[in-house]
C-alpha cells in the first residue's frame, strides 16, 4: 500500500518534473503578462490623466467663455440701457426710414417731442412732415432730397413743429443715408432733437447784445443801427426827415445817492415807459447807459414835429414818481437835432444831440434846445475849458472873494460869504458861473471847495486876531453836493479846524435843498448831525426854491437860512411874494433860525426887508465881493451907521 503509493508519488514527481519547464514558461508568461498588464495600466492611467487634465482645461475655458459672454450681455445691456437713458433724458428721439418700402420707424422719444399719444396712422415721412410749420417744409424736404442725391456727407437740418396741441417748438433732424453698390440710397437713418431751449437761449443772446438789460430798451449798436439806415433811407427819400432826441435826467446822481441804486434803477425804469408812452410804436427809445436816453423820431413834420414832442416829454417828466413810499421829482434836460446833408454817419447825429442837451443843462435844466452850428464852437470851447480849469487848480490861479453881510437892526458887519474866482491869466476875472458847472462835471469841484474851506479857516482866525470885535466875525460858505456826499468830510473838517485853531462856531457852512432831496435821505440827515456836531453852523441856502419838505426845518440841525435872493427882487413889486418872505421870516423866528436875505439891490429892497424882520442881509446895494486884501481893509475902515446914510 505504501509502495504503491510510493510508486505513484514517484511517478507523480516525473510528471512534475516533465511538466516543470512547461510551468516555468508558463510562470514566465505569466509573469510577462502581468508586467505587460502593469504597464498598459500605467499607459491607461497616463493617458486617463491626461484627458482629465485636458478636460478641465477645456472645462476652464469654456467657463471663462462662458462668464465673459455673460459679462458682454450685461455690458450691452448696460450699454443699452445708457444709450436709452441719454436719448431720453436728452429729447432725442429716433427714426429709421426703409426707402424701398416708404415705411418709417419712430421711437417713443419722436412721439414725446411732437406730441403724439399712439403710432396709430404714424409711420411715413409725410405724416411726420406735417407737424412741420408751412414755411419750414420745403426747406426741409430740400434738405433731406440733397442728401440722398449725395451731394452733402450727412443730414441736418433746424426748423419748427407745430405740436399737437399747437404749441410751438424748435426742432433739428440729423442723418446719415445707407447706400447700395450702386451709390443709390436705400435708407437713411437719424434723430430727432428738441433744441427750443437752446434757440431761446441763443436768442436771448442776440436780445442782450443790442438791448439794455435794466428797461429792456435797444442800446446803443441797434440805435446806431437805426439811425444809419435812416441815414441810407434819406438818400433814396430826400424828402423825409427825422429827429433825434438827446435826453439826460437832471440830477439823477444825487437822487439814486440819497435812495440807493435799487431804487434809482427803478426810477429808470418808470421812466423809461413815461417816455415810450410819448412817442409811436414806428420811433425808436433807447437807453445808453446810466441817465441817458435817446428816441428817433422817424418821419417827422420838420424841427416844429421834433420840439412838439420834446415839449410832451418834459410835461410828462414832471409829473412825480412814486417809489417805496415816496415821491420823487425827475426833469430832462433835452437836445434835439435834425437830420441835414452834412450828416453822414450815425455817430455825427448822436454827438450833435448831446451837444445841444449840454447847452440845454447850462442854460437851466428841465428844457430843450435844438441844434445848430455854433453849438459846436461852444463844445470846443467847453473842452479847452475843462483843460483849463485842471491847469488852473495845480497853478493856484483861483482866489476867494469876500461879500459882507450885516446885522440890519444895528448895521454890525456880521461876517462874510466866501466866493470863488478864478484869475485867468488871458481872461481875467471868471465869475463862479462861468466855470464851476463844468468843475463839478469833471470831479473838480470837491477839490475846490476843500481848497477855499482851508483858505477860510485860516482867513477868519487871521481876521478875528487883528480886528477883535464884540461879536466876532463868521464866514459863510457854500458846499458842493459832490463833497456834502463824500463820506469823509466830516473827518476832514474836524482835522481842518484843529490845524488851524478855528473856532468851529464861526464858520457857517450853506448846504442846497438839493443835497437832501427829501427828508428820507437818511444818510444826508446823518451827515449834516456829523458835521453839526464839530460845532460848526448850518445854513439851508436857497430856501424856498426846491422841492423839501418845510417840516424837516425843526428836526435838522440848522442854525440859519439864507432866503433865495429871487423873493427880496420882487418884494417891492408884489405883494404875494411880500407875504411869502415875512411867512418864512415868522417860520425863522420860531424855530430860532437866523435868516439871512440875500440879493438886497437896492434902497427899497433894503427898507422892505427892515420892515418885516430884523434880520441879516447882503446885496451889493450893501457891499460887493471882494478880495482879501480888500476885505481886510474894509473891516478895518468899517463904522456902524453906513446903511443908514445908504437909505437916507
Amino acid at each position: 500500500m505504501h509502495k504503491l503509493l510510493a510508486r505513484q508519488l514517484a511517478h507523480l514527481d516525473l510528471e512534475i518534473v516533465d511538466l516543470l519547464p512547461q510551468l516555468q514558461e508558463l510562470l514566465k508568461t505569466v509573469d510577462a503578462a502581468y508586467h505587460q498588464s502593469d504597464h498598459d495600466r500605467h499607459l491607461m492611467e497616463h493617458s486617463l490623466e491626461c484627458t482629465s487634465r485636458e478636460l478641465v482645461t477645456q472645462n476652464q475655458r469654456l467657463q471663462f467663455e462662458l462668464e465673459g459672454r455673460k459679462a458682454s450681455e450685461i455690458a450691452l445691456r448696460q450699454s443699452e440701457e445708457r444709450y436709452q437713458l441719454a436719448v431720453e433724458g436728452s429729447n432725442v428721439g429716433i427714426w429709421d426710414w426703409d426707402i424701398i418700402t416708404g415705411e418709417v420707424y419712430f421711437s417713443p422719444a419722436v412721439l414725446k417731442i411732437l406730441g403724439r399719444v399712439d403710432y396709430a396712422g404714424f409711420n411715413t415721412t409725410e405724416s411726420w412732415l406735417k407737424y412741420v410749420v408751412q414755411e419750414d417744409q420745403q426747406g426741409l424736404r430740400q434738405a433731406i432730397r440733397t442728401h440722398l442725391l449725395g451731394k452733402t456727407s450727412h443730414l441736418e437740418f433746424e426748423y419748427q413743429i407745430r405740436r399737437h396741441n399747437g404749441e410751438l417748438r424748435w426742432v433739428v433732424t440729423r442723418g446719415l443715408a445707407l447706400r447700395d453698390q450702386s451709390d443709390h440710397a436705400y435708407r437713411l437713418a437719424g434723430s430727432l432733437e428738441d433744441i427750443t431751449d437752446r434757440k431761446r437761449a441763443e436768442d436771448q443772446i442776440r436780445f442782450d447784445a443790442i438791448h439794455d438789460t435794466l428797461t429792456g430798451l435797444p442800446n446803443r449798436a441797434l440805435l446806431l443801427d437805426r439811425i444809419q439806415h435812416q441815414l441810407e433811407n434819406i438818400q433814396r427819400h430826400p424828402h423825409k426827415r427825422f429827429a433825434v432826441l438827446f435826453l439826460d435826467i437832471d440830477r439823477f446822481k444825487l437822487i439814486n445817492d440819497s435812495f440807493g441804486h435799487m431804487a434809482g434803477d427803478q426810477l429808470l425804469i418808470e421812466i423809461s415807459k413815461r417816455l415810450k408812452a410819448c412817442i409811436k410804436g414806428s420811433d425808436t427809445l433807447a437807453r445808453l447807459g446810466g441817465d441817458e436816453f435817446v428816441i428817433l423820431l422817424e418821419e417827422i413834420a420838420g424841427e416844429s414835429g421834433a420840439t412838439q414832442v420834446a415839449e410832451r416829454l418834459l410835461q410828462d417828466l414832471k409829473q412825480p414818481f412814486v417809489l417805496e413810499g415816496h415821491e420823487i421829482y425827475a426833469s430832462s434836460s433835452i437836445g434835439i437835432v435834425l437830420n441835414h446833408d452834412h450828416h453822414h454817419k450815425a455817430d455825427d447825429l448822436l454827438r450833435d444831440a448831446d451837444t445841444a442837451m449840454y447847452r440845454a443843462k447850462t442854460e437851466g435844466k428841465d428844457c430843450y434846445k435844438v441844434f445848430d452850428s455854433r453849438m459846436h464852437e461852444h463844445a470846443a470851447s467847453r473842452l479847452h475849458l475843462e483843460a483849463g480849469l485842471r491847469k488852473a487848480f495845480e497853478a493856484g490861479e483861483f482866489e476867494i472873494y469876500y461879500q459882507p453881510y450885516f446885522g440890519l437892526g444895528r448895521e454890525r458887519l456880521a461876517g462874510f460869504e466866501a466866493l470863488i474866482r478864478w484869475l485867468h491869466p488871458e481872461k481875467g476875472l471868471q465869475l463862479p458861473g462861468e466855470f464851476l458847472g463844468v468843475a463839478e462835471e469833471i470831479g473838480l469841484i470837491a477839490e475846490l471847495d476843500r481848497w477855499a474851506l482851508k483858505q477860510v479857516c485860516q482867513q477868519l482866525v487871521e481876521w478875528n486876531s487883528n480886528f477883535p470885535q464884540d461879536e466876532p466875525l463868521r464866514v459863510n460858505i457854500n458846499i458842493s453836493p459832490r463833497l456834502f456826499d463824500q463820506h469823509d468830510l466830516p473827518v476832514y473838517l474836524g482835522e481842518l479846524l484843529q490845524e488851524t485853531g478855528l473856532e468851529p462856531s464861526l464858520l457857517q457852512l450853506e448846504i442846497t435843498e438839493s443835497c437832501l432831496i427829501l427828508e428820507s435821505n437818511n444818510r444826508a440827515i446823518t451827515q449834516l448831525f456829523q458835521l453839526k456836531s464839530l460845532g460848526v453852523q448850518l445854513y439851508l441856502d436857497d430856501f424856498g426854491t426846491g422841492y423839501a419838505s418845510l417840516s424837516y426845518l425843526h428836526r435838522l440841525p440848522f442854525d440859519g437860512l439864507k432866503i433865495d435872493r429871487s423873493f427880496i427882487s420882487n418884494i417891492s413889486n408884489s405883494s404875494r411874494d411880500e407875504s411869502f418872505v415875512q411867512v418864512i421870516f415868522d417860520l425863522a423866528e420860531s424855530l430860532d433860525l437866523r435868516p439871512i436875505a440875500e440879493g438886497i439891490e437896492t434902497l427899497e429892497q433894503l427898507e422892505n426887508v427892515r420892515n418885516l424882520a430884523n434880520c441879516y442881509g447882503q446885496g451889493f446895494l450893501l457891499a460887493r465881493p471882494m478880495s482879501r486884501a480888500a476885505a481886510s481893509s474894509f473891516i478895518a475902515d468899517y463904522k456902524p451907521g453906513v446903511l443908514t446914510k445908504k437909505a437916507s
